[in-house]
């Protein structure tokens, strides 16, 4: 079922996305790799995005969006895999949602975070790899031989309300104990639906 943002979750992604104290290595990066799938015109598609490379520190937020053109592609719905699957839905149930899923215009835009310090309960390596599989369904008047690129892209929306300035990070790391955010790099890699 689509959600909607939690407050804390959209707080968690603005205070990464503006904060001074924060550090990156070139060495700390993980992988976002999107599926390939085929399915007729009117059919339904199903592709898995895969997260891997995560460093022994863990994750506790993701923030992205796979990009799509929704004039030949429906999504219905989005359900986390093994690397999201943490207990962290069960353990922080009072802050808000752990992980939500939004489409708007050609992006599907999805966010898991959550607020819980214990880092067991963050995003590791996992042997499946899978972070999510997106479902949808191909528009019944799309031609045979289209190929629909899904392309892994930082959300599309203002770093924080009134800034005026887009957002063009994916955001990816953690805060540590001395509130310092530690992101990573992100290496997209672009999945396809064909219309076969």
């Amino acid at each position: 079922m689509k959600k909607t943002r939690s407050i804390l979750s959209a707080l968690t992604v603005m205070a990464m996305l503006v904060s001074v104290s924060a550090s990156v290595s070139a060495a700390d990066s993980v992988s976002l790799i999107a599926g390939k799938a085929t399915a007729k015109a009117g059919e339904t598609f199903s592709v898995d995005v895969k997260l891997s490379g995560i460093p022994s520190a863990g994750m506790s937020i993701l923030d992205f969006a796979v990009g799509f053109d929704s004039s030949i592609l429906t999504i219905s719905d989005v359900t986390l895999g093994a690397v999201g699957n943490t207990g962290a839905i069960e353990a922080d149930k009072d802050t808000g949602d752990v992980f939500t899923w939004s489409v708007d215009g050609d992006q599907l835009c999805m966010l898991w975070t959550t607020g819980l310090t214990d880092s067991q309960y963050w995003m590791k390596d996992t042997t499946s790899d899978v972070f999510v599989t997106i479902t949808g369904t191909v528009n019944a008047s799309a031609a045979e031989g289209t190929v629909v690129p899904l392309k892994i892209a930082p959300v599309a929306r203002e770093t924080y309300p009134g800034s005026g300035v887009t957002n063009d990070k994916i955001v990816a790391g953690y805060i540590d104990n001395s509130n310092t955010a530690v992101y990573y790099n992100v290496l997209g890699t672009a999945g396809e639906v064909t219309v076969g």
